[in-house]
C-alpha cells in the first residue's frame, strides 16, 4: 500500500512537471521579450557587406529623389509682394499701419501684374503667403475654441483676451449673448480677410476678361462636414480699432457674413501653417493660362501685417503629385545618394586596391597589444 502510494506520488509529480514544462516553453518568448533576452540580428560589417549597403542605398536614394526632383521643376510659378504697391509705396511702416488702419471695410485696391513666360497647364492655384507671421506659436495656436466652433455655443477661457467684447473677460448684459465673441480666439479674430479678383488679357492684346476663382473646394472635407457647425458669427471683430480681420458680424460687399460651416477661407486659416512662413490656398482657376498672357490680380489691401515688417505676397501656381513647387526633398535625397556611393567608391579603393592594409576577420595579431 505504501508503494503505491509513492508510485502515485511520483506520477502526479511527473505530470505537474510536464505541465509546468510545456507552460514554460508557451511563455518562454515572453519571457525572453520582457527581460530583453531575445537574440537580435548582428551583421558582420566586413568591407564587402558595407560596399553592397552603400551602393544599394545610394540606388534607392537616386529612385526616390529623382522623380520628386523632376516633378517639383516641372511647377511653374510666379509670385509677387504687394504690401508696398499703390498708396502704401511712398510710406514707410508706421505710415502704412496708420492708414490700413483708417481704412474701411473695403479696402484699398491694388492692381498686381503677372506676365505669363510659361503656359500653365489648369488647375492654377491662387495662394496668399504671409512672412514673419508665426501662426505655430503656443499661444496663438491654443486660442481658439473647438467646442464653440462645432456650435456648441460655450466660450472658453481658452480665448482670451479675444472671449468678450469688453476684453475683461466677463460678459455685459446690454449686449446680445452676454457680448461673447463667437467665434472667440485669437486664431479667428487673426483671420486674414485680403479678397481678390482675376483678369486675363490674352497675348493678341484682345481685352482683359474676368476670370473665376473658385473657391468651393478648398477646405479639408472633414473640416466642412465635422468640425464647423452651421450658424452665424456674433461680435467677430466687432471693435474695428482693434480689428485683426474684417467686420464679419455685418452684412458688406466684399466680406458678406456666412454661417461657419461655408466659409471655406476660414476653414483654410484655422489650419495653422507648421512655419514662421504662412501660405494658404485661396482659390482655384479652371482655366489654362497661355504663355505670353498678362494676368492681373485686384486685391483688396485690409490685413495689417505693417505692424511686425510682414511682407504679403500673391502666388500663382501649378501643382504636380508631390504638391507645390519645393525642390528641398529631391536635392536631399539626390545628395545622400552622391555621399552614400563616394563613401562606397572610397571602400572598394582602400580594401580591394591595396592602399588600406588587409587583415581577415577575428585577426588580433594587428592589435596595439601584440604589437612589438
Amino acid at each position: 500500500m505504501r508503494n503505491w502510494f509513492r508510485r502515485r506520488r511520483r506520477e502526479e509529480v511527473d505530470e505537474e512537471g510536464e505541465g509546468q514544462t510545456a507552460e514554460r516553453k508557451r511563455s518562454g518568448w515572453y519571457l525572453r521579450f520582457a527581460r530583453q533576452e531575445l537574440r537580435g540580428y548582428s551583421p558582420i560589417l566586413t568591407a564587402k557587406s558595407v560596399i553592397i549597403y552603400l551602393l544599394c542605398t545610394s540606388v534607392v536614394l537616386i529612385a526616390f529623389g529623382v522623380p520628386l526632383l523632376t516633378a517639383s521643376t516641372g511647377v511653374v510659378e510666379y509670385y509677387q509682394r504687394y504690401d508696398n504697391l499703390g498708396a502704401f509705396a511712398p510710406l514707410d511702416e508706421s505710415g502704412r499701419e496708420a492708414l490700413i488702419r483708417s481704412a474701411t471695410d473695403s479696402g484699398f485696391p491694388i492692381d498686381v501684374v503677372f506676365r505669363i513666360n510659361k503656359t500653365m497647364e489648369a488647375p492654377v492655384y491662387l495662394y496668399y503667403h504671409l512672412s514673419s507671421f508665426h501662426q505655430n506659436h503656443k499661444r496663438y495656436v491654443r486660442s481658439r475654441g473647438d467646442a464653440q466652433l462645432g456650435n456648441d455655443g460655450n466660450t472658453t477661457s481658452t480665448c482670451q483676451p479675444q472671449e468678450y467684447v469688453s476684453h475683461t473677460g466677463e460678459g455685459n448684459p446690454n449686449l446680445q449673448n452676454g457680448g461673447a465673441i463667437d467665434p472667440c480666439g485669437l486664431m479667428p479674430w487673426s483671420f486674414f480677410n485680403d479678397t481678390y479678383r482675376v483678369a486675363v488679357q490674352a497675348q493678341d492684346g484682345a481685352a482683359s476678361q474676368d476670370v473665376t476663382v473658385d473657391d468651393s473646394d478648398i477646405a479639408w472635407t472633414n473640416d466642412r462636414d465635422h468640425l464647423y457647425g452651421s450658424y452665424l458669427p456674433i461680435f467677430w471683430n466687432y471693435n474695428a480699432s482693434e480689428r485683426g480681420g474684417t467686420n464679419n458680424s455685418a452684412s458688406n460687399v466684399d466680406s458678406p457674413v456666412v454661417r461657419i460651416n461655408e466659409n471655406q477661407h476660414f476653414m483654410v486659416w484655422m489650419r495653422p501653417a507648421a512655419q514662421p512662413t504662412v501660405r494658404k490656398t485661396w482659390g482655384v482657376i479652371n482655366q489654362r493660362l497661355e504663355q505670353g498672357s498678362i494676368v492681373t490680380v485686384t486685391v483688396q489691401n485690409r490685413y495689417n501685417t505693417y505692424g511686425f515688417s510682414g511682407p504679403k505676397l500673391v502666388v500663382l501656381s501649378t501643382n504636380s503629385w508631390v504638391g507645390a513647387k519645393d525642390t528641398f526633398l529631391g536635392i536631399a535625397y539626390i545628395v545622400c545618394a552622391c555621399i552614400s556611393f563616394v563613401a562606397a567608391v572610397i571602400f572598394f579603393i582602400a580594401y580591394y586596391l591595396g592602399v588600406a592594409t588587409k587583415r581577415k576577420y577575428g585577426d588580433v595579431t594587428h592589435l596595439s597589444w601584440n604589437r612589438r
